[in-house]
């Protein structure tokens, strides 16, 4: 019985701190992306151009030919 309640409470801290680890670290990614939301646009913008085959200079020039 002893040895359940010891394994029990070492299973209920290991839980808590993964949960406490979790928490901060996704707070974090959420106060980053509201202090720096120009950022998570061009992110955004990237990943959509990115998504749809679109390159900056292709939009540039607006023919759709490849300029190096």
């Amino acid at each position: 019985m002893y040895i359940y309640i010891h394994i029990h409470t070492w299973v209920s801290v290991y839980l808590q701190s993964i949960y406490l680890y979790l928490s901060v670290y996704l707070q974090s990614i959420y106060l980053y992306l509201s202090v720096y939301p120009s950022v998570f646009n061009e992110l955004c913008i990237h990943i959509e151009r990115a998504r749809r085959g679109v390159s900056d200079v292709e939009k540039a020039n607006g023919d759709g030919v490849v300029t190096r």
